[in-house]
């Protein structure tokens, strides 16, 4: 059963036709169904988190064609399973406890939808200029310190500690509290600038938990 559609606003370009390998499987619009909840925080006055998704397969899906999302920072943080990203031309894996990121108008894809895997996803236009950096909610000095964290990480694919996929699952359980409207969006900016802190904690410096090769290649055998 088809759940309601989330928002029909277009993030996504593709750079060449959709061709027999995406079978109509798009991922250019915020849509839920019964393996992928997607949502946008506009209600929350952080209209700059232009998606927040949660992937569950059951079932092996088709990879996705070659494309771009123009201006926007794109977060996946693999929780079981295993993913595989195209970008820029180079194929890379991502294993549970690792987050794979790409910056603006970086060419990427998914290849591998296998089916059995959970992932969080986040999809960010950051702000720039004063009036947008206010909409974070916290002083500009400090806006400014985040968004050019984030905005300089040049890894695509690093290892975080365990309290990155926990920030996320906050957040989740914050955006559905049916309490107080102002202690809701209060709880959801503070999740969002907290996990937002913690990818860039751990996209600076090398991890203990980093992933043994041995392990890697077995997961993805």
């Amino acid at each position: 059963m088809k759940l309601k559609q989330s928002d029909e606003r277009l993030f996504c370009r593709y750079l060449r036709p959709q061709g027999p390998a995406s079978s109509g499987k798009r991922f250019d619009r915020l849509s839920t169904d019964e393996e992928r909840r997607t949502l946008s925080l506009d209600d929350a006055g952080l209209s700059w988190v232009v998606g927040l998704g949660y992937s569950r397969y059951r079932r092996p899906h088709p990879s996705l064609d070659l494309h771009v999302h123009p201006g926007m920072i794109e977060i996946h943080c693999c929780l079981t399973g295993f993913l595989q990203f195209e970008i820029d031309g180079r194929l890379l894996n991502v294993l549970p406890g690792e987050i794979c990121l790409t910056q603006p108008d970086c060419r990427h894809r998914l290849v591998t939808n296998a089916k059995g895997h959970r992932h969080y996803w986040m999809l960010l236009k950051l702000p720039s200029g004063s009036r947008e950096l206010a909409t974070m909610g916290i002083p500009l000095a400090e806006a400014r310190a985040l968004v050019r964290s984030i905005r300089g990480i040049r890894k695509n694919v690093f290892a975080v500690q365990a309290d990155v996929a926990d920030a996320f699952r906050t957040l989740f359980d914050d955006l559905d509290l049916r309490s107080d409207p102002m202690l809701r969006r209060l709880a959801i900016r503070t999740d969002v600038l907290k996990l937002l802190l913690l990818i860039a904690r751990d996209a600076n410096r090398r991890l203990l938990t980093s992933i043994p090769q041995t392990v890697r290649d077995a997961a993805e055998a």
